[in-house]
This record gives structure tokens, C-alpha cells and sequence, in this order.
């Protein structure tokens, strides 16, 4: 019984996911406002890339190493709005308060541009 409530379950989000993407007579994905909110999806670093993520950032500040989980997904953040195609002075500022509090010194101020570059070089091409 319990196994008949799951599968009904997912049948009814699925029903209710191809009725949403069905929904409405025209064709969004052409409109200007649809591309504007797309979500951009950044890559994900492999082991190799992660290990020279490590390192660039380590060079920056020791702190942003620490716990490495929360400095990938920064660091993915960061790739986002790279390949979002946001001017740089915005990247370098959204990378900054990114990664403040894993820094180890008071501030991570003017370090933007040196996340964005370490970003860059280990796996946002």
C-alpha cells in the first residue's frame, strides 16, 4: 500500500511538471524576458580541477581551503557569472562576498578579481 502511494505520488508530479511545461499557447523560450531569467548552469570541477582550485585559492587566503565543500560551491557561483556573461567589476564583487567569513583575515576586500582569475584557471574556461 505504501509502495502505491509513492508511485501515485510521482505520477501526479509528473502529470502536474508536463502540464506546466505544456501550459500556454506560445512559445516563451523566444521572448527576451525568458532568456533574461534562464538560470545559467556553471560547470562542476573534477578532482584534478578541484586540486588546482585548492591551490589558487590557497594562494589568496588559507581560510577559503579550510572546509572545501563551501569553496567549491562558491567557486561554482562564481564560474555562474562568468559564463552568465556579467561584467567583471560585478563578478569580482559577487566573488568577494562569496567567499567572505572563509577567509582568515578580517576582510577579503580587493580579492575578487584574484578568485575570479583562480576560478578561471582551474575549471570556468
Amino acid at each position: 500500500m505504501h509502495n502505491n502511494k509513492i508511485m501515485g505520488g510521482a505520477a501526479m508530479a509528473a502529470a502536474a511538471l508536463l502540464l506546466t511545461a505544456c501550459s500556454g499557447g506560445s512559445d516563451s523560450s523566444s521572448s527576451p524576458e525568458a532568456v533574461a531569467t534562464a538560470p545559467t548552469v556553471a560547470p562542476s570541477p573534477d578532482a584534478t580541477q578541484r586540486q588546482e582550485l585548492y591551490r589558487a585559492l590557497e594562494a589568496i587566503d588559507f581560510g577559503y581551503v579550510r572546509r572545501t565543500g563551501p569553496a567549491v560551491r562558491h567557486a561554482m557561483e562564481v564560474c555562474a557569472d562568468i559564463t552568465a556573461g556579467k561584467d567583471p567589476a560585478t563578478t569580482a564583487k559577487n566573488a568577494e562576498a562569496s567567499f567572505r567569513g572563509l577567509d582568515e583575515q578580517e576582510s577579503v576586500h580587493d580579492r575578487g578579481q584574484k578568485i575570479v582569475d583562480a576560478v578561471k584557471r582551474s575549471f570556468c574556461h
